[in-house]
């Protein structure tokens, strides 16, 4: 494993982009990356943000550190395949088009999803807000905790949208609580299931 120089102390925000490959983001002891089979790699830190982009291959790992909280995390991918432990942070922004992005539980004051084609498996906690956009694909998010504590904003076109496994109407507004979610689906599927809170 190749170790991120300067580790932890240089790096607090993460700037990631995957495309054409299979890629996996876990939990270690030091901040690192394993890329066996990448036909392209940009990874290096400026100014605390970890840089990474690579193109192909297969078996590509990021390693984060037990206990590691970023300030900001943006991940993008293009036809690839992403996994994601579970992460902490203020603000997370996943932006997807095609292949697929499979996520531990991610807390984050605030959480932004884009799917454009693909599929996506979130889940979250957020903390204050989170918009989700669903474009041609397929899109899952359990949020952990109760209905009741958000208010959803939902609005679609020719695809459909459930929460809590009912379809809602072309615009709709659900809930009076404090924690905002808006939710759009233009021609795919998006689905916001509620866990309860976790343990």
């Amino acid at each position: 494993m190749d170790k991120v120089c300067g580790g932890t102390r240089r790096v607090s925000c993460l700037d990631f982009v995957f495309k054409n490959g299979s890629f996996e983001i876990r939990r270690g002891s030091v901040l690192g990356t394993e890329f066996p089979g990448t036909d392209e790699l940009l990874n290096f830190v400026r100014c605390g943000v970890w840089y990474v982009r690579a193109c192909g291959g297969a078996g590509n790992v990021i390693v984060l550190p037990r206990g590691f909280e970023a300030a900001a995390v943006n991940i993008k991918t293009e036809d690839a395949y992403v996994k994601l432990c579970p992460l902490d942070a203020l603000d997370v922004s996943f932006k997807i088009s095609g292949g697929m992005l499979k996520t531990g539980v991610v807390k984050a004051r605030s959480i932004y999803a884009d799917l454009g084609r693909g599929t996506a498996d979130i889940t979250v906690q957020p903390e204050l807000s989170s918009f989700f956009e669903c474009g041609m694909g397929d899109m899952h998010v359990r949020l952990l905790g109760n209905k009741e504590d958000h208010r959803i904003r939902s609005e679609h076109g020719v695809g459909e949208l459930f929460i809590d496994g009912e379809k809602t109407g072309r615009k709709a507004i659900n809930g009076i609580g404090s924690k905002e979610i808006f939710a759009r689906c233009g021609m795919g599927v998006l689905r916001l299931d509620f866990a309860g809170m976790e343990r």
